[in-house]
């Protein structure tokens, strides 16, 4: 990025590496803080056109802008024991503090980062986050300043705030090894570290859920018109692989949220394996498709997402790292599931894994929530000490020599607001928080180490979660048809546009596994499940009543599971 200061709609990216302000006078000054003023003017004339002429008051904006540099810099340069509020007539002075206040509630809204570039990463990773600590005291001394200024009173409470940014980057062009054919890739810059202000709100627009992927039988990267200088490399762990997702700058507010998801990889994993994903993000063109393609010449899975409404949402980037993650694991022989796993330690020291396979909503998290509440209640050697979550997104079953095992993709969890449980409460300052003025929203939290996702461990028991039947406890598929057929339809209820119950399918239970896959899924499948009936593994449905709306049932649910967890052999 060579630009001082980059804007789109709703993002903004400061160079620190290109503007390094050392003082709050330097920063009004700055070629970013009149691109960010046009801006506002630009945006206050469409959402608000009366108070737009009102602040304009018949002049251009080539005359508002550098008049309000002006006033800036007069409060800034005024000594403290000047009283602008005697200088200035009352209409004046409101008319300049309610420019202050909606200019920086403006700020505020946008989602706002800083990058530093850095040639050699270990020698900037100590000290790239002071910049950004220096930036965004200086935007906070500028709006308290003003405010000051024109109140005439200092304020008797303050409440500080990110005012500058969101988070802030550190980039590095890594010299990794692209396969032949990859080299419009070549010089696009990795992002090295991340520093988050957690925590953090985010807003995005509605993603359509009709965007079906395309399946391309020529690599995108062929005919791609992709300029380097406009986008940016998160690498990323997604369980045991490498994805490298290059992304255009517009999308760094998406980017930045995957890694409250994924494990970031470091510069030396990056150059000293090859990647198993590859994904382009708000590639050239407007179409809106999402197309996935299997190089099987270098044995690498990619996706290409053109940029677009659809493509704006964070759960779209998600979906598309986790649809190739899940069709790696496929070509590997190994089985995607869509759930939670953990490790439950008893008193006795003796250990349960159990899996908990459902779509968002299906109880799982309350499921888990409820066993710790019952354990408090009832302190014997086979109460629970501690639950451990090993992922709660997306993992996969495979057999080994001891027999089937899982693993995590994830480190982290996307959770519906309004179903949080009391435990997670500990971890909310680091959760990056999606559209919370709207109906379902969202808080991406980190709840595992990558250490833990990426072990294989043994699993004792698999639940279906069923929240739509009306039945307490759980039932065992003693025939393996019935375990078959029920993660094939992958029944689970959600909530309508009247906020009524209403019964949808997703095929495996699994919303990452495309339709055209179903042969290979079921061959895996058929074989995972055999041998874990082979083995004796309990195989079932945990009746979780959420959709019901009797708590009370899925509390009595998770009081047979746990009695069952405690009888259990060791």
């Amino acid at each position: 990025m060579k630009e001082d200061v980059y804007l789109s709609t709703d993002t903004v990216i400061v160079n620190l590496s290109a503007q390094s302000c050392r003082s709050v006078d330097e920063l009004v000054g700055c070629l970013g803080f009149s691109t960010f003023l046009q801006l506002y003017f630009k945006q206050l004339a469409v959402r608000d056109i009366r108070v737009y002429r009102w602040l304009t008051n018949g002049r251009t904006l080539e005359e508002t802008i550098p008049s309000l540099i002006e006033l800036a810099g007069q409060l800034l340069v005024s000594g403290p024991q000047v009283d602008l509020t005697e200088e200035m007539n009352e209409l004046d002075r409101l008319k300049a503090l309610y420019i202050v206040e909606d200019c920086y509630r403006c700020w505020r809204s946008k989602k706002r980062f800083t990058v530093l570039n850095g040639n050699r990463s270990d020698a900037m990773a100590g000290s790239f986050a002071e910049y950004d600590e220096k930036y965004n005291a200086l935007v906070w001394q500028l709006y308290r300043t003003c405010r000051q200024k024109l109140t005439g009173q200092d304020e008797l409470v303050c409440r500080k705030s990110d005012a500058g940014s969101n988070a802030s980057c550190l980039l590095t062009k890594y010299r990794i090894k692209l396969p032949a054919g990859y080299g419009l890739l070549r010089n696009v810059p990795f992002i090295n570290r991340l520093l988050l202000r957690t925590p953090i709100l985010m807003d995005f627009e509605a993603a359509s859920e009709d965007n079906r992927p395309q399946w391309l039988d020529v690599n995108p990267l062929a005919s791609l018109p992709l300029d380097s200088r406009d986008y940016l490399c998160l690498p990323l762990k997604v369980g045991e692989f490498l994805c490298l997702t290059y992304f255009h700058r517009d999308y760094l507010a998406q980017a930045v949220c995957l890694v409250n998801l994924f494990e970031l990889a470091s510069e030396s994993e990056c150059l000293s394996r090859k990647p198993e994903l590859i994904c382009l993000f708000g590639l050239p063109g407007d179409h809106g498709s999402t197309g996935y393609y299997w190089d099987s010449n270098n044995d690498v899975h990619l996706a290409a997402v053109s940029g677009n409404y659809n493509a704006e949402h964070f759960t779209n980037f998600r979906n598309v790292i986790l649809t190739l993650h899940s069709l790696t694991l496929m070509d590997r022989g190994m089985l995607p599931v869509r759930g939670a796993m953990m490790e439950i330690f008893f008193r006795d020291d003796s250990r349960k894994r159990l899996l908990l396979i459902g779509e968002m909503g299906a109880g799982k998290s309350e499921t888990i929530e409820a066993l710790r509440t019952l354990s408090n209640e009832v302190r014997t050697d086979k109460s629970i000490r501690r639950i451990e979550m090993v992922f709660d997104e997306i993992g996969s079953l495979r057999i080994s020599a001891d027999g089937a095992v899982a693993r995590g993709s994830a480190i982290g969890s996307l959770e519906r607001i309004n179903d949080l449980w009391p435990g997670i409460y500990r971890d909310i300052e680091k959760g990056i928080f999606i559209n919370l003025q709207k109906d379902d929203p969202k808080v991406l939290l980190p709840i595992t180490g990558y250490e833990m996702v990426n072990s294989d461990h043994p699993v004792d028991m698999v639940l279906y979660a069923n929240n739509y039947q009306e039945r307490i406890g759980l039932e065992r598929f003693t025939d393996y048809r019935d375990c078959r057929r029920c993660l094939l339809e992958g029944r689970h209820a959600v909530s309508s546009s009247e906020g009524q119950p209403q019964l949808v399918e997703t095929s495996f239970a699994n919303p990452y596994i495309p339709e055209e896959k179903k042969e290979q899924y079921l061959a895996i499948m058929d074989e995972v499940f055999g041998r874990m009936y082979e083995d004796g593994v309990f195989v079932g449905q945990l009746f979780t009543n959420l959709a019901c709306g009797r708590k009370e049932d899925l509390a009595e649910s998770a009081r047979c599971l746990w009695d069952l967890l405690r009888q259990l052999d060791s």
